[in-house]
């Protein structure tokens, strides 16, 4: 695998694919708000559960990732770090118990995005450490 030229291409694959990841799941957070409640729960409030999946999404799914893409700079851990919590927000929100109709396809567009952009930025990330101390 050439790491060269994942690392010259990451930051446009960054930006497009980072806007992709919060288009979708701001999508996926606006049908689960206008759905009702799950039904089935039998420990959990259903209320406070879809509520808490809401702000997860809301924050590591499309905030987040949004400020990742959009500012500008040599900030990959924290793009990796994003991009793997959103991953992790959107397939919460794919649980069989909460997902809608739709919303399980841009969640699945999201996680697949949000994780290619994660392990993406592991091999950028070590160009430049491994430029700076070729020897290490």
């Amino acid at each position: 695998m050439n790491t060269q030229l994942i690392a010259r291409h990451y930051p446009a694959v960054l930006k497009y694919l980072g806007i992709t990841v919060a288009s979708c799941s701001a999508i996926s957070a606006g049908l689960l708000w206008a759905a009702p409640p799950p039904d089935g729960l039998r420990v959990l409030d259903p209320v406070a559960t879809k509520a808490t999946i809401l702000i997860l999404l809301a924050l590591l799914g499309v905030l987040l990732p949004l400020a990742a893409a959009l500012v500008p700079g040599k900030h990959l851990r924290f793009a990796g770090t994003v991009f793997a919590s959103s991953a992790m927000a959107n397939a919460l929100a794919l649980s069989p118990m909460i997902v809608v109709p739709f919303q399980n396809a841009t969640s699945l567009v999201a996680v697949i995005g949000a994780i290619a952009l994660a392990v993406a930025g592991t091999p950028a990330l070590h160009d430049p450490i491994e430029d700076r101390d070729p020897e290490l």
